[in-house]
């Protein structure tokens, strides 16, 4: 439950990949998103590709996912590289360990006549003897031995990809080690100068190396663009834009590099690196045209020491004051005169007054009550007057404080270019600098970004010190975020939060929003969930959109109150409303299952679509659900599948990707492609969607469009499992149960079992209740076993019924009961069971429970053969 990445509200950490502010630029660069014409060659070819965009503690790299993505299309659309032999690491995935063991794995599956590539765009830093460098994974802590513990030497990531046969190997290392960010501050404190960067060539000669920059620079953005520069002009120049013959060299590449980064950049030095043998070969050139660099050029030039800069006057804020409270003796009216009936509808109208209800729902119940009881019509109108003109006061203060924040970007925007310009002074900037924090910090407050351009020119916390003291909610309010993650201070949560607090007061509803999540974690103040909904409520009264989000997830769980999905979804509609699109979506789930509203699936439909077009990932995968089911809308694969695509491709949901390729699976919609199906299941997995991570395991196991891999599957299933998803749990367990691509164990498949039956996944119940009834990995319980299948079964699963049915007509941990046996084998064979069809078959054959009929089991037994039973096709007679 974050809010907007708003100064004075969550400060996030800066990003070290320099983005320079420069002015939009008509000369644009290319859009890398869809694969350049196919060229081949990479059939006997394996990849790791890392991309590491949001880290956990460090700063982010805006971009790199991007640009990971598009290597994975070019490897797997223009060179036509196996999906199955290519690795994309993004997110919480891009671990220093998991990348080692891609690499260990890319490299057994390269050719002979292949190459292996690895591409990461991410941070780097210096080791700490300050003679390697390290590619910085995502767990990494803003710390140097947090650095040196979690990431990736550069030294052994190249001892272990030259452990491979692939004919040749190509590095790409869109990363600096220097360790430092923009400003000349360290990544950690801590961190030693790299003495050594790329001294010496790696010690296999198959190897090309192509690093961002030199040690003692910056690695960073394109111009005009929030994306790192060095792998994206590295991907253009293999696109065509590196030369105009036929195949590309390591040199063609690092010459295009560096031309473009020296043509273009301003404020920023960045020399790409090259090491081994500049002349090998690195790929056939699909002939694209690059961009005209000239344009981007001259585009990028501009500012001079005679620029001025000027803050903006903004506009007044006016102020919104709620009606006093009013209480039932300032009526003055005879209530010895009024019935009853008036008398509840005034109490009622009285208690809304002074709830927590929308100032519109207030004056709008005095209304009703003045039609309904002519005896308050007065009072009636007065107080529905002063809650209209309250609402009134808010929306133009909220128009006014919107207004604001335009005119302080439109501000920001030019005071950013200008401090990006070398031969702009630094005197100048200092001035300039401090002028912006002034206005802003105490009145709209300013963003993570401003605050760390800003904090080496400007007093940043003192400012935000003394705007505090006179007052101004959004000083208090970035004093309170900086002290409370210790940006640039001393961090000391307790103190953050009692500065959110004081900002509350003071009227910046993104501090009680914020010190709400402090109530809701617990972190620097005791945990509170009363507290927290109420702070969100309060953010929410002010038309604070994630305020209003938050507020509804726990009325909607019953997180600090009672549990209420009407209000909910209210909640969630008037967070809708005010643009949170998210919520759009939740309210969409809640009209979908009727949840606090009426059910209307037409409505969810258009909340979906809602949130699916402002782009919200999960709305285009809901939408694609109801068009492939017909529900509120017309039933339509074609458009379920562009639905689920649009999740997938553009908005990168998991959910959605692994819908995709269940519809490329079954032919719905799209033509019938296992190898599209297995594409897709691995990007909802390299999303983090446990369910893709299963779906691509059973690819695996079953051979169905990658290669036949156990051991694979058994990888997936787990990390399903670690993830909590139980059905995961429960393939491993089957995996251990029966040795396949792991050794045979009874006891970790029991235990797998039960993880997996515990959380409900009838699977896990299944596979236990078998290792009962068997004795094996477990003592031998029958009882037990019948238990865990009637469980299973009573929960849709047609193997527990089926399973359950064979101890009934056994007498097996269970009185004998052939007449119960028979009704569950009739069961699971209407469910479409074939062993069920077998089992019911066998019944009538031997007069089990029904009455003989051999005919009748011949009728079975040949629908338990065309259900795939191998068993039953025997008995067909």
């Amino acid at each position: 439950m974050n809010g907007y990445p708003r100064f004075p509200a969550v400060l996030l950490l800066a990003a070290v990949l320099a983005w320079q502010g420069l002015p939009a630029i008509a000369q644009e660069w290319p859009d890398l998103s869809k694969p350049a014409p196919r060229v081949g060659g990479g059939g006997s070819d394996a990849a790791v590709i890392v991309g590491i965009e949001d880290y956990a503690f460090v700063p982010d790299v805006p971009g790199a996912g991007a640009n990971a993505k598009a290597w994975f299309d070019y490897l797997t659309e223009t060179r036509g590289v196996p999906p199955q032999n290519i690795r994309l690491l993004t997110g919480m995935d891009a671990t220093a360990d998991e990348t080692m063991d891609a690499v260990h794995s890319a490299g057994d599956k390269a050719g002979q006549d292949g190459t292996l590539w690895f591409v990461f765009v991410g941070h780097g830093a210096p080791a700490k003897d300050g003679q390697d460098g390290l590619l910085v994974a995502v767990d990494a802590q803003q710390k140097a031995k947090s650095l040196e513990r979690y990431s990736v030497r550069r030294s052994e990531l190249l001892k272990a990809l030259a452990k491979s046969k692939a004919g040749s190997i190509r590095v790409i290392l869109d990363a600096c080690f220097s360790g430092r960010v923009e400003g000349g501050g360290s990544l950690a404190p801590g961190l030693q100068p790299l003495v050594v960067v790329a001294a010496a060539g790696p010690a296999d000669s198959r190897m090309t190396v192509l690093t961002a920059a030199k040690g003692d620079q910056f690695a960073g953005a394109l111009p005009g663009e929030k994306r790192p520069a060095f792998s994206y002009l590295v991907l253009g120049g293999l696109r065509g834009w590196a030369t105009a013959k036929a195949v590309v060299t390591g040199s063609d590449l690092w010459r295009y590099a560096s031309d473009a980064l020296e043509a273009t950049l301003r404020g920023r030095d960045q020399t790409p690196d090259l090491i081994g043998d500049g002349t090998a070969l690195v790929a056939a050139s699909p002939g694209e045209k690059g961009p005209d660099l000239a344009g981007l050029s001259k585009a990028t030039a501009g500012g001079s020491a005679s620029a001025m800069f000027q803050v903006s006057a903004l506009p007044a804020v006016p102020k919104a004051e709620a009606p006093k409270a009013l209480s039932a003796d300032s009526a003055g009216l005879d209530f010895r005169q009024v019935d009853v009936a008036a008398l509840k509808l005034y109490e009622h109208a009285l208690e809304l007054d002074k709830g927590d209800g929308s100032p519109e729902n207030k004056a709008e119940t005095w209304k009703s009550l003045g039609r309904q009881a002519p005896r308050f019509l007065a009072l009636a109108e007065k107080r529905a007057s002063e809650w209209e003109a309250f609402s009134a006061q808010r929306k133009a203060a909220s128009e006014v404080r919107q207004k604001a924040l335009k005119t302080r970007d439109e501000d920001w925007a030019k005071l950013s270019d200008l401090l990006g310009l070398k031969v702009v002074s630094e005197g100048e900037k200092k001035r300039w600098a401090v002028q912006f924090a002034e206005t802003y910090i105490g009145s709209t407050g300013i963003t993570y970004e401003m605050g760390e351009k800003l904090r080496p020119l400007s007093p940043i916390l003192a400012l935000m010190a003394k705007a505090c003291d006179r007052g101004e909610g959004t000083g208090c309010a970035g004093l309170g975020t900086s002290r409370y993650y210790g940006y640039g201070t001393d961090m000391d949560p307790a103190k953050g939060a009692g500065l959110w607090r004081k900002a509350c007061d003071l009227g910046d509803l993104q501090s009680c929003y914020d010190l709400g999540d402090a109530y809701s974690s617990g972190r620097g103040i005791g945990r509170d969930l009363g507290q927290a909904a109420g702070l969100y409520r309060k953010a929410c009264d002010g038309d604070l959109p994630i305020g209003c989000a938050n507020l509804g997830y726990v009325q909607e769980n019953g997180f600090g109150l009672d549990k209420d999905e009407t209000l909910a979804a209210k909640s969630y509609g008037r967070a809708c409303a005010l643009g949170y699109n998210d919520s759009c979506v939740s309210a969409g789930f809640m009209h979908e299952f009727g949840k606090g509203v009426a059910q209307d699936d037409a409505r969810a439909a258009e909340l979906y679509r809602q949130g699916c077009d402002s782009g919200v990932g999960r709305g285009c995968s809901n939408l694609g659900v109801l068009q492939q089911n017909g529900k509120g809308v017309p039933r339509d694969s074609a458009l379920a599948v562009e639905s689920y695509r649009k999740a997938c491709e553009t908005h990168g949901d998991g959910r959605g990707c692994s819908f995709l390729g269940g519809m490329h699976q079954s032919g719905s919609g799209v033509a019938r492609d296992e190898a599209a199906t297995a594409g897709f299941y691995r990007k909802a997995c390299d999303a983090s969607y446990c369910e893709g991570c299963k779906n691509l395991g059973v690819m695996h196991e079953n051979g169905l469009g990658v290669a036949r891999d156990a051991a694979k599957a058994v990888q997936l299933y787990r990390k399903a499992c670690d993830a909590g998803y139980q059905y995961g749990c429960a393939a491993v367990g089957v995996m251990y149960h029966y040795g396949r691509g792991v050794a045979q164990s009874f006891q970790k498949a029991a235990e797998l079992y039960r993880i997996a039956c515990d959380a409900g996944a009838q699977l896990g119940c299944s596979g236990l209740a078998g290792l009962y009834a068997e004795g094996t990995g477990l003592k031998k319980d029958e009882a037990k076993a019948f238990e865990l299948l009637s469980k299973s079964c009573d929960a849709g699963d047609l193997t527990g019924c089926v399973n359950a049915g064979i101890l009934y007509l056994g007498g097996r941990g269970v009185a004998k009961n052939e007449s119960k046996a028979a009704a569950l084998f009739a069961k699971g064979c209407d469910g479409g069971d074939g062993h069920g069809c077998f089992s019911l078959g066998a019944a009538y054959d031997h007069g089990q429970g029904v009455g003989q009929d051999e005919s009748r089991a011949v009728e079975l037994y040949k629908k338990a053969c065309g259900m795939g039973f191998a068993e039953a096709c025997k008995w067909v007679r």
